[in-house]
């Protein structure tokens, strides 16, 4: 068993916050907020995509994502990160911007690209079976409140089918990780691929081909 990871500088990031901020982008951003904010009805959700070129060959066994949740001078509650794979009708563009601002083409809660593709289903890629696929399970990763201190890094468990699939043919347009509360909890930050210091990275485990040769 062998694992290979796939590094900041081959991943693509972006915050989409809804609410004031729906259509900027924050794909130049150093942050990555889950949850909601104040008001409640201002939702935070980011998309990832890793380049599926570094995907190896042989039997994908394991896929996660690595992240460092940044600490808070306020309290933050507890939720559940929830996790999809984001349908090829959405395809979306990071962006460069450091929000703020719209940017043409680019990413953001109202459009996967600024003014000339909405997200297929609904604004904040947020329709299951639409925008993503529909998962009764999705992978997930709960965690406890948090205050000041120091930054927490976290891994979460996803599916090889998921680069299993991008590998061998399916458009890849990434993941959207989403809060699975959307409504009581304050927004997370975790940080984005920008921030030099603990940026995201993913690794997959894998088992080489074994050829049978008969004689």
């Amino acid at each position: 068993m062998s694992t290979v990871q796939i590094t900041a500088a081959s991943i693509e990031d972006a915050m989409i916050p809804s609410d004031i901020y729906a259509n900027y982008n924050y794909g130049g951003s150093t942050g990555l907020g889950l949850g909601c904010g104040s008001p409640a009805s201002r939702i935070f959700r980011f998309v990832m995509r890793l380049d599926e070129t570094e995907i190896p060959d042989g039997v994908l066994t394991g896929f996660r994502v690595r992240m460092t949740r940044t600490s808070h001078a306020n309290s933050q509650n507890g939720n559940t990160l929830e996790a999809y794979i984001i349908k090829s009708a959405n395809d979306w563009v990071e962006g460069t911007t450091g929000g703020g601002a719209p940017e043409s083409g680019a990413c953001c809660w109202n459009y996967a690209k600024y003014t000339s593709q909405s997200w297929a289903g609904s604004a904040g890629c947020g329709t299951s079976g639409t925008d993503y696929d529909a998962d009764a399970s999705p992978p997930s990763f709960s965690y406890s409140s948090y205050t000041t201190g120091p930054d927490v890094p976290i891994s979460i468990e996803l599916d090889p089918a998921w680069p299993t699939a991008w590998r061998d043919g399916r458009d890849n347009e990434g993941i959207l990780f989403k809060a699975n509360d959307e409504v009581s909890s304050l927004t997370q930050i975790f940080f984005h691929s920008t921030e030099g210091t603990t940026p995201p990275y993913f690794e997959i485990d894998y088992a080489s081909k074994i050829f049978m040769v008969s004689f």
